[in-house]
């Protein structure tokens, strides 16, 4: 699964349909399935000031509080679609009747088979004992949808998530059953909540899959926590920079991320990604050349700055590495970048 492929799938449609992302969804989809207020836009959000809207929210400085919403429009394909829970259950009802609603067809059932079918197969791994039986047998990724297993059915599903919200449509293909659960919080009960509702429908056993799944992260947590002391008992007291803070300024790029301007002020060092505003962060000494990122975006986990000097003695690069070893690695791959500094800025 990766966001930009989606993206990319979104601009071959309209470079295929001759119509924009925007409209081909509302013409194609939105329309002949009757999601109203389906639309690709936070601008619709934006203008309805009265509308009906959810507002998410995120755990921050020992609270649950209320942010502003991402404006994600430029994700296309990916996820820029903002849909009721109305609308979404006829989403349901097209997949379920594998590309027909109300007699007409929207897609192939062919088309359905292969959306459903394993493409990347995904390892499965040992649960812990209070998610015992949810374990599956199989594992797999389709065209979109994520494949695998539970009490004998096949589970098509996916989830998403942005700041403050999250997200999971969950398919039973042999009991004719959708669930969709949206949250306006960053959290992981819409799977506990769709299970329940999968559990009540074949009348298995009911389990508290909200109380499992918080047992199963304390206990998680109490494992690994552990890591995290580990990483700051590594820091060496009583060490200082190489160079002056002001020398460490300058602009570094990137071949994949572009360029981060690190700038010096009277309060020390700040790092910004020209072409990703919200990698925004504060450089706090950590020891040697050595600083923290703290990122103030509350989603994104703090890095390891590490500055290099050349032969000349000059700052020639930065180096990122994740912080924390609770950080999502998949979606963060800071140790992929390698930021040289720009000539102009040389020492």
């Amino acid at each position: 699964y990766l966001n930009v492929m989606f993206i990319v799938a979104g601009e071959l449609a309209e470079a295929v349909s001759g119509m924009s992302w925007e409209d081909l969804i509302a013409e194609r989809l939105f329309a002949p399935l009757g999601m109203r207020s389906a639309n690709t836009t936070i601008a619709r959000r934006e203008d309805d000031v009265d509308g009906n809207w959810a507002t998410p929210h995120v755990h921050m400085d020992g609270r649950v509080q209320p942010i502003a919403p991402e404006n994600v429009d430029n994700l296309g394909g990916a996820g820029a679609i903002n849909a009721s829970a109305n609308d979404l259950s006829r989403w349901l009802v097209l997949q379920l009747a594998r590309g027909t609603i109300d007699g007409r067809r929207i897609y192939s059932e062919a088309q359905a088979e292969q959306m459903w079918s394993p493409v990347t197969i995904l390892p499965i791994g040992t649960p812990a004992p209070q998610l015992a039986a949810r374990q599956p047998t199989f594992a797999a990724y389709g065209l979109g949808w994520r494949l695998k297993d539970y009490r004998g059915r096949k589970i098509v599903h996916h989830g998403g998530g942005l700041a403050g919200m999250t997200s999971l449509t969950t398919l039973v293909p042999e009991e004719s059953l959708g669930i969709v659960v949206l949250t306006n919080q960053e959290t992981s009960v819409q799977t506990a909540l769709s299970y329940w509702v999968v559990d009540r429908y074949l009348g298995a056993p009911l389990t508290d899959w909200t109380l499992a799944q918080r047992d199963a992260s304390a206990e998680r947590w109490a494992r690994i926590a552990p890591r995290l002391d580990a990483v700051e008992a590594s820091r060496k007291e009583g060490t200082s920079t190489r160079l002056p803070l002001a020398d460490y300024a300058g602009i570094y790029r990137d071949v994949l991320l572009g360029e981060a301007v690190v700038e010096h002020d009277s309060e020390g060092l700040r790092l910004q990604m020209v072409s990703s505003p919200a990698f925004r962060a504060r450089l706090e000494h950590w020891h040697f050349d050595t600083f923290v990122a703290r990122f103030h975006h509350h989603s994104i986990p703090d890095a390891f700055a590490t500055f290099s000097l050349d032969a000349s003695g000059g700052v020639e690069r930065m180096h990122l590495e994740t912080y924390s070893p609770f950080a999502d690695a998949s979606t963060y791959h800071y140790e992929s970048l390698d930021f040289v500094r720009a000539p102009s800025q040389s020492q």
